[in-house]
């Protein structure tokens, strides 16, 4: 009864990955980011010591002049842990944040550091253990689920995911992003969510 509809942006209605299911994607724990955010105090203390450059790699788009019309490569083709990589000559990708907004985010991190972002990953598995229903449970409410096609980090489909299990869909697909969908299209996100809010929930006058 609290609840009127859901907006999904990027990520779809989709169970918690576990640790274990990960595990079997990526066996090694350094491929994948979630699974080396499991060790003790490691990838905290090695993202505290390069902050900087933690935030502006994370904070990346494609570079549409760059690569063209060349296939978004998945987690599996691709470097799932680029946060061990930091040291590559070339970024990969254009930068989304300004010199202002980059400093912003230095500023807020350098004083808490990455303990408590880090610590949500760890958490994944009792999050599966206690909220088992997500993405099991239909959903008998309004949705509308951004589709970001380009975004590496979730599946292409989106779409599709969220419609098998909610009965009021409707699919917005915005191209041109990759994760950042709100820094790196936040006209097109704010014009499909404002459109969608509009036609469902518009009081009369």
């Amino acid at each position: 009864s609290r609840c009127y509809g859901i907006v999904g942006v990027n990520v779809p209605n989709m169970a918690f990955p576990t640790t274990e299911l990960l595990g079997m994607m990526f066996p090694n724990p350094d491929d994948f980011y979630i699974l080396w955010f499991q060790k003790h105090k490691i990838p905290e203390a090695h993202m505290n010591g390069n902050l900087r450059t933690v935030i502006d790699q994370s904070f990346r788009r494609r570079d549409h002049d760059k690569v063209g019309d060349a296939p978004v490569l998945t987690l599996a083709e691709r470097n799932a842990n680029p946060i061990l990589t930091l040291e590559s000559p070339e970024p990969d990708g254009l930068p989304i944040l300004s010199d202002t907004e980059l400093e912003d985010y230095c500023a807020a991190h350098s004083r808490n550091g990455f303990f408590g972002p880090t610590s949500w990953y760890r958490n994944i598995d009792r999050n599966a253990e206690l909220l088992p229903q997500v993405g099991a449970t239909p959903l008998d409410l309004p949705v509308l689920q951004i589709e970001v096609p380009e975004d590496a980090f979730v599946p292409a489909n989106a779409g599709d995911i969220t419609r098998a299990l909610c009965s009021d869909v409707e699919v917005v697909s915005i191209t041109q992003s990759g994760h950042w969908t709100m820094l790196e299209q936040p006209e097109a996100l704010t014009s499909a969510i404002l459109d969608w809010l509009e036609r469902k929930y518009k009081t009369s006058d």
